[in-house]
């Protein structure tokens, strides 16, 4: 069964607006379970701390690892995932 719901793009774009208010993206939400919760901005703020609870998790893998890249090496990689 096809989960999928297709909204007029002026729906979407107030949705968005609505959840942006509050520092979230409606991706954001879906990703983190979804609604209904409140949309907030402290739901935006705890969106944010887990992401950098992971993030630091990662890094922390990362230096673990000992396969160690110098910072320029690191931002490149960084900025080619952001393009």
């Amino acid at each position: 069964m096809d989960n999928t719901v297709s909204v007029p793009k002026e729906v979407r774009e107030q949705i968005e607006n609505i959840y942006a208010q509050s520092g979230l993206s409606f991706t954001q939400t879906i990703n983190a379970g979804g609604p209904p919760f409140p949309v907030n901005e402290s739901n935006g703020g705890y969106m944010k701390a887990n992401a950098m609870k992971q993030l630091l998790v990662e890094l922390e893998a990362g230096k673990n690892s000992g396969n160690l890249i110098d910072a320029d090496t690191a931002w490149q990689i960084i900025e080619g995932v952001a393009q």
